[in-house]
């Protein structure tokens, strides 16, 4: 493992994180404010299929997730777990990320408030699924032994 601590792991799986998850933030920013030409649509099935898309997207990555993190669970060791754990929470949150920027895009395109409400919802979620040690512990099904090798991993 290229991890010397449990500090260190989760230190740089919250940097890589936290800019995966301000990219969209950052882009739906600068989209509000810039001044483009809104799209008229005839009819208003426009925005259901960028809702549609960027809801299936996320729901995609997150079976996506469920079921690489069922075979992450029978790896023999921890420090394997671990570190399939750690790419596998960075595909996910990239994968949520990418159906946020296209909220924003939506967004921009359309001036529909319903996207603006989905992205914070979506986001919302996103830090609620944040991984701590008592989660990443929850998630792999950690023996009470090896959560506490972890807690105490220097």
């Amino acid at each position: 493992m290229k991890h010397q601590s449990a500090a260190q792991y989760l230190y740089t799986l919250y940097v890589i994180l936290f800019a995966v998850v301000l990219t969209p933030l950052t882009v739906l920013a600068v989209l509000y404010y810039v001044q483009v030409r809104v799209l008229n649509f005839e009819n208003d099935f426009v925005w259901f299929i960028f809702a549609c898309a960027a809801l299936a997207d996320a729901l995609v990555f997150e079976y996506w997730y469920f079921k690489r993190l069922a075979k992450i669970r029978t790896a023999v060791s921890l420090g394997q777990r671990l570190e399939n754990f750690y790419s596998l929470t960075i595909v996910r949150f990239a994968g949520i990320s990418i159906a946020l920027t296209t909220l924003a895009g939506a967004y921009m395109l359309l001036r529909q408030e319903l996207f603006t409400w989905l992205f914070l919802l979506i986001l919302l979620y996103l830090f609620f699924q944040w991984p701590t040690l008592p989660r990443i512990s929850k998630a792999l099904e950690l023996s009470a032994s090896e959560y506490e090798a972890l807690k105490f991993w220097k």
